[in-house]
């Protein structure tokens, strides 16, 4: 069926594009990145007719989850405890994925979040990683929903910060007991790398509002260029 309906905006604004001197008009959308959601659809055949797919690589894991995780990293982590086919949550096993599929590299733009997913009540054990929560993530900033934190709040919030060495993300751990992952100058940096190296499209955001006064990540997301 999507296939199906991407073929038949092509077909419409190509021929309303017609009517208006030959004018091409962008048919583009934003897709799950998980991999049974990938299974459902025909990658190869409704790309053909779009300009671009916008791959939403992030919400891998969040406060829906009992356990702590990432919800926007590059590589899965053979010491993730998950099971199933969530395992396979991860960036590079998405797009690896829909290229297998036949979804052409040069229409994939890889998203990255300007927001973090948290977890609240979480041990101090492993700095908080694949730990059991207890309770919602405390409100940082302006929130939209439980574990939910803009990087423009995030980034002052007290706590010990690392990066993971596998899959290549920032996570910290509160003074408050709160564990929460998200994207920074550093991580997005990789993703702009990881971007270059598979010969994607580009890149693209959710959401700007996320993102700080001086447009830090927006900054370093164009640095692709």
């Amino acid at each position: 069926n999507l296939t199906l309906l991407m073929a038949e905006f092509r077909k419409q604004l190509d021929a309303y594009g017609a009517t208006q001197g030959g004018k091409h008009y962008y048919l583009t959308a934003a897709i799950g990145a998980g991999s049974e959601k990938i299974d459902q659809t025909e990658p190869a055949e409704y790309s053909k007719s779009m300009d671009w797919v916008n791959v939403m690589t992030y919400d891998f894991h969040g406060d829906w989850d009992d356990t702590t995780n990432f919800h926007s990293h590059l590589y899965a982590d053979p010491a993730d405890p998950t099971v199933g086919v969530a395992r396979t949550y991860n960036i590079n096993d998405a797009l690896t994925k829909l290229i297998a599929n036949g979804m052409p590299r040069d229409k994939i733009t890889l998203g990255i979040p300007y927001y973090g997913r948290g977890f609240g009540g979480v041990s101090s054990v492993n700095d908080g990683l694949y730990q059991k929560k207890t309770r919602a993530a405390g409100k940082v900033g302006v929130q939209t929903e439980a574990g939910y934190g803009d990087y423009k709040a995030l980034k002052d919030a007290a706590g010990v910060r690392k990066y993971h060495p596998v899959t290549k993300q920032l996570y910290l751990y509160t003074t408050t007991g709160d564990w929460w992952s998200y994207d920074d100058v550093t991580t997005i940096r990789l993703k702009n790398d990881y971007v270059k190296a598979q010969g994607l499209r580009g890149n693209f955001s959710w959401a700007l509002d996320g993102d700080d006064a001086n447009a830090t990540l927006t900054k370093t997301m164009s640095e692709i260029k």
